[in-house]
């Protein structure tokens, strides 16, 4: 009698090893995904950032007062040619990021901050 095939320890014995470079691998990709999404998201950010500083170098008189605060609008920014116009996309959600940048000028200088949503004023 000629058996051919696998055992059952055998089979029993792939699968674990399966299981444990599963067990292994998961949590490694899931950390290298979270990290570039971490990455994307702070790139777009400082894109968004150099964008509104460059728009306030150009445009003064849209630079706030001392102790005062200032907003502007991404899709101001994309009109006037400072970022492409293409959508900007949340890693994290995938839907389209529709902010805005504040700009806060304390001891003569100015902070810049994302906000998620649009200006609430103008």
């Amino acid at each position: 009698m000629n058996n051919k095939g696998f055992t059952l320890i055998e089979i029993l014995g792939v699968i674990a090893i399966i299981a444990i470079i599963g067990l292994i691998t998961v949590p490694l990709i899931t950390n290298v995904l979270r990290t570039n999404q971490e990455t994307l998201t702070k790139a777009q950010q400082d894109l968004i950032i150099r964008a509104a500083k460059s728009y306030v170098n150009e445009n003064p008189f849209t630079a706030p007062k001392e102790g005062r605060n200032r907003c502007i609008d991404i899709s101001t920014l994309k009109s006037k040619g400072y970022l492409d116009d293409v959508p900007i996309k949340n890693p994290e959600t995938d839907e389209e990021y529709n902010g805005s940048v504040q700009l806060t000028k304390n001891n003569n200088q100015y902070t810049y901050t994302i906000q998620e949503s649009p200006c609430p004023y103008q």
